[in-house]
């Protein structure tokens, strides 16, 4: 597979320029079992502190029979074996599969209330290092190696999770735990810092799913958004290509959702610019794909080989005003959804999640990267890293799909076309936001 690569390419170096909520309490899986004698779809896990916040998102979706659980993490933490709270939480996770054949969780908390598994991935590029740890949620989705067995991410059981190094320019991967990477269930994350975040956020799901927006002409509308992403005279270190690589991204996309109308906010054409990119935001549109470089709070792209940068930051959101008309988005760039974000130690709000809280509009979904993405170009372009899994999360759509069922197809069809694991890619992108939601609502 290496040696297949003919250029290589970093994405994002930090560019700067019907039930009562009484009955649906809190319980544990046995006292659960006496409200359905059936299997369960969706298990919730929060800090006790939300469980009062949660009640009419749990109501609404066993009303559409997304038949739905909670746990609290301080149940979790007393009742299950492991070496720190992220295998807990994990211990939880595997028993509400086995029993209840549960298909989705959903993680409610920001990560230092509900915590997120730091894996040891090392990537370097010749002798500078890009990254070298990985937030991940795809650890708590994981939950079998393919013989059967608990998959703790620490095979040598140094206590080191997810250990693996690859230098790039060497051509050299060194994977000492061996990680499935196959997600067995669909996991997303409200990563909410209070009540206040978790409100809006839950209202949104409601309003979506109980409206038939699929039918909306809103809604069949997909905004692609992209320039070029390598221009030579940018990125000199690099093989010097033709394409305009977001932009070739985004016309596969753009073919795979052939049903929706298009509308291309692409650099080529001179109309990737924040005041652009809000009007039609605020139009709305069922799905949102973005294709370039990204850092945590905003994305940027160039003009065909030209050495200036288009930014759009978050601080431009406040003109974006599309209220109920909620897009799906997948930020294809680096760090867009870095949840360990902060400046001189102050927690800040990354893109993904800024996108999914805002209240009146932004996004309903926000899927990013925890940390620095690749890119790997040959025939056809986008074979590799993050534009991959961009293009397999769309060709997974249909009009009865759930956004999990999209991003898990997206995860195992990268394992299963690659030669090679690719634990960087694979592990940074996050789902922000419902995994089970009803893409287009409930008719």
């Amino acid at each position: 597979m290496m040696k297949k690569i003919l250029a290589i390419t970093l994405t994002g170096l930090c560019i700067l320029s019907g039930l009562g909520s009484e009955a649906l309490s809190i319980r544990s899986p046995s006292q659960i079992q006496t409200l359905f004698n059936d299997d369960y779809d969706m298990m919730i896990l929060t800090p006790e502190i939300y469980n009062n916040t949660i009640q009419p998102l749990l109501q609404h979706k066993n009303t559409y029979e997304m038949r739905t659980f909670v746990r609290t993490i301080e149940e979790i933490y007393s009742e299950y074996p492991g070496r720190d709270e992220p295998e807990k939480i994990k211990y939880a996770i595997k028993e509400a599969y086995d029993t209840y054949q549960i298909r989705y969780v959903l993680l409610i908390g920001d990560i230092t209330q509900l915590p997120i598994r730091k894996t040891e991935v090392n990537w370097l590029y010749g002798p500078d290092v890009f990254v070298d740890d990985v937030l991940t949620d795809l650890y708590y989705a994981d939950i079998y190696t393919a013989n059967g067995s608990f998959c703790s991410w620490d095979s040598n059981n140094d206590d080191v999770f997810g250990e693996y190094y690859w230098k790039m320019k060497d051509e050299k991967i060194e994977q000492i735990d061996n990680v499935d990477l196959y997600p067995d269930i669909s996991i997303g994350r409200i990563p909410c810092a209070n009540e206040k975040e978790l409100q809006t956020v839950i209202k949104k799901i409601i309003e979506y799913e109980s409206s038939n927006t699929k039918d909306e002409t809103w809604f069949n509308r997909i905004i692609l958004l992209g320039g070029d992403s390598f221009p030579y005279s940018q990125w000199p270190d690099f093989p010097e290509t033709k394409e305009i690589e977001g932009e070739v991204v985004l016309e596969a996309i753009e073919t795979i959702m052939k049903d929706f109308t298009s509308t291309r906010l692409w650099a080529s054409e001179n109309n990737f610019l924040p005041v652009k990119i809000n009007k039609e935001w605020t139009k709305g549109a069922g799905f949102i794909s973005y294709s370039g470089h990204g850092f945590p709070y905003g994305f940027a792209t160039s003009r065909p080989n030209s050495s200036d940068t288009i930014t759009y930051y978050t601080f431009h959101m406040l003109m974006m005003r599309n209220k109920e008309k909620l897009p799906i988005v997948f930020l294809d760039a680096c760090l867009t959804a870095k949840l360990d974000f902060n400046i001189n130690g102050i927690q800040l709000p990354c893109l993904a999640w800024s996108l999914l809280k805002k209240p009146n509009g932004g996004s309903i979904i926000s899927i990013g990267s925890t940390r620095e993405a690749w890119e790997g170009y040959f025939n056809p372009y986008g074979s590799a890293g993050i534009p991959n899994i961009n293009k397999n999360f769309f060709k997974a759509y249909t009009d009865r799909s759930t956004v999990g069922e999209m991003m898990t197809y997206a995860q195992t069809e990268y394992l299963d076309t690659h030669d090679w694991k690719d634990c960087l890619t694979i592990e940074e992108i996050i789902l922000l936001g419902d995994p089970s939601l009803k893409i287009g609502g409930y008719e």
